[in-house]
């Protein structure tokens, strides 16, 4: 027996196991819910982190999971601006992509945000 992320347990027949690879994920990996940004250049990255996680924070009170942070982290920098990812970690009851599309929306007009990266993925 598994249990689903949303708490159903699902039984999976001894064949099918037999056959088939399972991956046990850490709660971490459960719970995060992924927002890829771009800062532009010149802004404080370390305030742009403040403010994302305060704001995550006051709009998804009672959907974030207490165990982690809000965490911003950057990893590349480009012509356009530091590319970042805001990790969100989520109730197991709570809709991961929800949860991204209300942070993504409050985010969506802020000065810091990079504006040109037109063709980029």
């Amino acid at each position: 027996m598994v249990r689903a992320r949303d708490g159903k347990l699902q039984l999976i027949p001894n064949s099918v196991l037999n056959k088939t690879a399972l991956t046990r994920r850490t709660r971490w990996q459960v719970t995060v819910a992924d927002l890829p940004l771009v800062v532009a250049p010149g802004a404080d990255l370390d305030a742009v982190t403040e403010e994302v996680r305060g704001l995550a924070q006051t709009l998804l009170a009672g959907q974030l999971d207490p165990e982690f942070d809000v965490e911003l982290t950057f990893g590349e920098l480009t012509p356009f601006g530091a590319r970042g990812v805001v990790h969100l970690h989520v109730r197991d009851d709570v809709v991961p992509a929800a949860a991204v599309d209300t942070l993504a929306r409050a985010l969506a007009r802020r000065a810091w945000l990079a504006r040109a990266e037109v063709g980029q993925a």
